[in-house]
């Protein structure tokens, strides 16, 4: 594994000057690593301290490039990621890729190489315009009845202060899969901020 993870990390190092025709190489590196917890090698707690310590890709750019591998990669059988990315995704630039996440399936089938970021962001607002008035509608359908629901709670997570959060990503989205699992789709997770004068 060690072997491996040098050979990915000299892989990243050596298509960064050129990453916008390599950025699909880096993700893929940039997901194994983080998939097999090899930042931790190199003593970092998480994947986005290692990216940014080592190869100077920030934060944000390395969340949208495993994000990217995550959305558009091919799947195995087993519905492992590949190597490579889905056929119908190779021409598109990171930009499009980046600017495509959550958008519907039918919205994608829509947009091809052409398609321009703006374009696609459009798509997004105009998604978002759609979703508020069915909810506006379902609010006027449903009965001025109350309901009681029985709601069952379960801290994931709590943070005293920002360097906490940021120094806990990993460790928190590990949380989170773990709740959407459980409870297979039959969950909202809320991010709650509670001040407390007596919390120091």
């Amino acid at each position: 594994m060690s072997r491996e993870f040098n050979k990915r990390s000299g892989i990243i190092e050596k298509n960064l000057a050129t990453i916008e025709n390599s950025f699909l190489t880096i993700a893929f590196q940039l997901h194994w690593i983080k998939k097999n917890n090899m930042h931790k090698q190199v003593g970092h707690k998480n994947i986005y301290d290692y990216a940014e310590c080592i190869h100077g890709i920030g934060r944000t750019s390395c969340s949208n490039l495993i994000c990217i591998v995550e959305n558009f990669a091919e799947r195995d059988e087993k519905g492992e990621v590949t190597e490579k990315i889905a056929e119908c995704y190779r021409k598109f630039k990171q930009s499009q890729l980046v600017a495509m996440m959550g958008l519907s399936p039918e919205q994608i089938k829509k947009i091809d190489e052409n398609t321009s970021v703006r374009e696609i962001n459009r798509m997004k607002q105009e998604k978002e315009i759609v979703q508020e008035e069915d909810d506006e509608n379902n609010k006027e359908e449903k009965e001025p009845e109350k309901v009681k629901v029985s709601v069952e709670r379960e801290t994931l997570a709590s943070f005293k202060n920002f360097n906490e959060y940021m120094s806990s990503l990993e460790e928190s989205e590990k949380a989170m899969q773990k709740a959407f699992k459980k409870y297979e789709g039959n969950v909202i997770v809320q991010i709650v901020c509670i001040r407390n004068a007596s919390v120091k």
